[in-house]
């Protein structure tokens, strides 16, 4: 979950796995504008927004009152990433992700280098 933006992570926390992936495709991409009324973010959202989530998202929101929603390529981008790291980490080797995933050679190289830190 680590490598997922954040709102997401807070959703998928809240909500499961599912409808905050729901929640991504069907809102991603857009900005949501914060009020400090958590029934207001929790209509704008069609989610049942827990008064802990709602501090959450205030918190880490940006000062502008806007939150972005992520779009659902980054979303499902950040978890080929965390997948492929996963199965690096798990003994397979570059070639065996390369086929699996059917990622270019350079295109493996450039996500371990991103993943190195």
């Amino acid at each position: 979950m680590a490598s997922l933006p954040w709102l997401v992570a807070e959703l998928i926390e809240d909500f499961g796995f599912r409808e905050a992936l729901e929640f991504v495709y069907i809102h991603g991409g857009r900005k949501i504008y914060l009020k400090n009324d958590r029934a207001d973010l929790a209509r704008k959202m069609n989610l049942n927004i827990s008064h802990k989530l709602h501090e959450r998202i205030l918190h880490l929101s940006s000062s502008s009152g806007y939150v972005e929603i992520p779009s659902p390529w980054g979303v499902s981008e950040s978890i080929r990433r965390a997948m492929i790291m996963g199965d690096y980490s798990k003994g397979m080797n570059r070639e065996e992700i390369r086929q699996t995933y059917g990622l270019s050679s350079r295109a493996l190289t450039n996500i371990f280098s991103v993943n190195k830190g």
